[in-house]
């Protein structure tokens, strides 16, 4: 199993409330374009067959992160934050593509191949490979960032998720948890 994380981008507005000159609260609102993918080569228990699935992600979400900002003046133009909170977010749209090659020897002993491709929703589709996702997820937010002349911020951010976001209506229930990092380029007004 070769599972990874693809890239990501997105857009969003955000707003801080100042409640000391080191302290705000913030939010945002977030839309985001996700890829994945993930390869796997299953072998049959009886050792005649083997299945390469090549597995394609792609999806969208509305992230809705609050969180407690601290501000730090590293210089007369730099400042560092440091944020921590919740996020919640939901799954707008997607689709998970799938490529099986399955290889298996038939009674004379000869190797038989076919090629399935297999399409699915990628939010709460009983029909998906394995499993599909949950459209709503709920996590801890943690970003870091500097902001130079008091417009131009750049930083860095976590999402981990603290729900299962699997969807599947087999007979294992597998285990799935956001675990996002995204880079941030921005202009504050």
């Amino acid at each position: 199993l070769n599972a990874g994380m693809g890239a990501a981008f997105g857009v969003g507005a955000g707003v801080r409330f100042n409640i000391r000159g080191y302290l705000g609260l913030g939010t945002e609102l977030n839309f985001t374009r996700n890829a994945a993918k993930m390869d796997m080569a299953v072998v049959g228990s009886d050792r005649n067959s083997v299945s390469n699935v090549f597995q394609r992600n792609s999806y969208y979400k509305v992230d809705l992160p609050v969180y407690l900002t601290f501000m730090f003046n590293l210089s007369g133009t730099v400042k560092w934050n440091v944020d921590a909170g919740m996020y919640y977010s939901y799954g707008t749209g997607g689709k998970q593509k799938n490529t099986i090659y399955d290889t298996r020897a038939n009674e004379l002993g000869q190797l038989m191949m076919s090629v399935t491709n297999y399409k699915a929703d990628f939010y709460n589709d009983s029909r998906a490979f394995i499993n599909s996702y949950h459209r709503r997820d709920i996590g801890i937010h943690l970003a870091t960032g500097l902001t130079f002349g008091g417009h131009l911020k750049v930083g860095v951010r976590a999402h981990i998720g603290c729900s299962n976001i699997a969807y599947s209506t087999g007979i294992v229930k597998p285990s799935s948890h956001t675990l996002d990092f995204l880079g941030l380029v921005g202009w504050q007004f």
